[in-house]
Order: structure tokens, then C-alpha cells, then sequence
């Protein structure tokens, strides 16, 4: 965030890699995963994402699920999941055949405005451009970007 960059690991070996890796990468390569992907010690890349923050899975929500029904049937859900900090972490999804309608903004609205009622700061990760811009609609600023890498612990220690 704000020009600066962030690298966590699991394990030791991971720890050895990335600091022997990416000493001297700009901050702008860590979040280029087509980069990550070729290093022979990651096995998977998730992202990148960009973070969203608003001022002041559904599987793993803590906090009311907020939904929009057609009939019987869920077309868009809603929720967050609660973070250290006071972090709300939302989870928006909406059916591949309701997509377009508003529908995730409706649900993430209700959602957004449950966590900021109970104090909690309202984050939101995306990873599609659709996403952006329901978070975007909503007020939510993006102050950073999120990449995840595996790297698996026997690779790591011979890649270091």
C-alpha cells in the first residue's frame, strides 16, 4: 500500500526464498503473477487482487448473510467474515445469470452498512473488474493490491 510492499511466508525455507527473491524487485513485480509463476518453487498463484477499504466465500461469514431471492432460488448473497482489528472482510456473489442487474450492489450494500453499524471497518478484495467497480459504487477506495503465491516447503529449501 502507498508504494510500499508487503511479503509474508509459512514456513522458514518460503522465508529464505523470498528474501533471497525479492531484495531487489520493484514493488510493482510483486503483484505480477505471471512472474510468480515462473519461479520453480511456486506451485499455485491466487490474484492478484486489489484491496478496498470504506472509510470509517459466504461459508465463512460471521455476520448476517443478506440475500436477494427470485422465488426459491439465491441470485445474490452477501456477508462478512470478522478480522482482527475491527475488519469486517466481505464476501459478494451473485449468480452468473443475474450478473448486470445491481443485484451484488443491493446485497453489498446491506452488508456494508451492517458492518460500519457495528463498528467495524468495511474491506473488500476483488479480483475481477466487476467487483471493482460494485466496490467502487459503494465508496470504497482501493489503497492496495494482494497477490498469493504457494510455495512448497521442499521447493523452497532447494530453490534457496
Amino acid at each position: 500500500m502507498g508504494g510500499a510492499g508487503i511479503a509474508t511466508a509459512p514456513h522458514a525455507a518460503a522465508g529464505q526464498l523470498l528474501r533471497a527473491t525479492l531484495t531487489e524487485l520493484p514493488v510493482d513485480a510483486l503483484y505480477d503473477a505471471e512472474w510468480w509463476r515462473a519461479l520453480p518453487a511456486v506451485t499455485d498463484v491466487l490474484g492478484p487482487a486489489v484491496l478496498a477499504y470504506l472509510d470509517r466465500g459466504l461459508d465463512e461469514i460471521t455476520s448476517p448473510a443478506f440475500l436477494v431471492r427470485e422465488g426459491t432460488r439465491v441470485v445474490a448473497a452477501a456477508g462478512y467474515r470478522r478480522w482482527p482489528g475491527e475488519v469486517a472482510h466481505l464476501c459478494v456473489l451473485a449468480a452468473p445469470g443475474s450478473r448486470g442487474r445491481g443485484l451484488a450492489r443491493t446485497v453489498a450494500t446491506a452488508a456494508t452498512g451492517d458492518a460500519l453499524a457495528a463498528g467495524l471497518l468495511p474491506h473488500w478484495r476483488a479480483r475481477t473488474e466487476a467487483s471493482r467497480r460494485v466496490a467502487r459504487a459503494l465508496g470504497y477506495r482501493e489503497l492496495g493490491r494482494q497477490l498469493s503465491a504457494h510455495i512448497g516447503r521442499r521447493a523452497a529449501a532447494q530453490a534457496t
